[in-house]
């Protein structure tokens, strides 16, 4: 530095303090891979969706209201909870056997008797080193809820006897 004259120094000096490239260039716009495209058409129509829904249920409360009733029924009506969890159980119950080695497996979905009323089921049997094993579920639906109970008996057939342990409460 101390051979160089003020010039050469000066000179040195403004070639770094020069904008970079990066600065020079002109702002282009970002491009988006496609999965972050996706996210973003989401995002979209979600907020459109809440716009629309929030600026409706201010606008028109009776046809938003109506609308949704008409929802509801359509949701409701067409959908067994109880045959929907008697299928989940059936091939749980299946899966179940399988993992354990069980041979000789056969699961159905049937209408169950307990504690006096007739419930969708799950009759299952297996062989387990020679061994019978009988499970049945029950399904029980009560206003939203459904309640999956399950019997499982080894060697002889004891379920229907592990159901009768079962009385209905009495109410008031």
């Amino acid at each position: 530095m101390e051979s160089m004259t003020y010039q050469e120094w000066a000179q040195r000096r403004q070639t770094r303090s020069a904008p970079s490239r990066r600065s020079r260039k002109k702002h282009r716009a970002v491009t988006l891979a496609p999965r972050e495209r996706r996210r973003l058409l989401q995002l979209a129509v979600c907020v459109a969706i809440f716009v629309v829904t929030l600026a409706g249920k201010g606008v028109f409360p009776q046809q938003m209201e109506s609308l949704r009733s008409e929802l509801q029924q359509i949701l409701h009506a067409d959908t067994d909870f109880t045959a929907a969890f008697a299928d989940m159980g059936k091939d749980q119950v299946m899966s179940g056997y399988q993992s354990m080695g069980m041979t000789d497996m056969e699961a159905s979905r049937e209408t169950v008797t307990f504690m006096g009323q007739q419930y969708e089921g799950v009759c299952a049997t297996a062989a387990y080193h020679d061994a019978l094993v009988t499970t049945v579920q029950v399904c029980m639906q009560v206003d939203n809820y459904v309640c999956v109970i399950t019997f499982t008996s080894y060697v002889e057939d004891h379920t229907p006897e592990m159901m009768d342990f079962f009385a209905p409460l009495a109410t008031e």
